[in-house]
């Protein structure tokens, strides 16, 4: 059963400037997500969106748990997928969702994902 859709559009140009900032790198993305996005800031914009997505997704934005708290990493075949932790994954279980189904597409400007909760 579907719980929740979420998706977000963003410019890669405002991520790739706030990367510049390594505040702004541990706040927003785990260790393991700075290590797949060093020096590529579309995939840096796309873990963005995925991130803004999956928390539509849950109804919530970021209500009650931080972004970080969501982690977009890929499998060996690119395709991305999310572990959440902390409050985030209090809130996933508390709404029953089991699973989350993401997606990124992106243009010369814009990044989109697109994110499916399924309990």
């Amino acid at each position: 059963m579907i719980i929740g859709i979420g998706n977000d559009l963003i410019e890669k140009s405002r991520v790739k400037k706030a990367c510049e900032k390594d505040a702004f790198l541990s706040y927003v993305f785990t260790e393991k997500e700075r290590e797949l996005i060093v020096n590529k800031p579309d995939r840096a914009a796309g873990n963005w969106a995925v991130k803004e997505a999956v928390a539509k997704a849950m109804g919530t934005g970021f209500l009650g748990f931080k972004i970080r708290e969501i982690e977009v990493l890929r499998d060996e075949l690119g395709k991305p997928y999310v572990n959440l932790y902390g409050n985030a994954k209090l809130k996933q279980e508390e709404l029953g969702i089991k699973v989350f189904f993401v997606s990124i597409s992106d243009t010369k400007e814009y990044v989109s994902a697109v994110a499916v909760a399924e309990g």
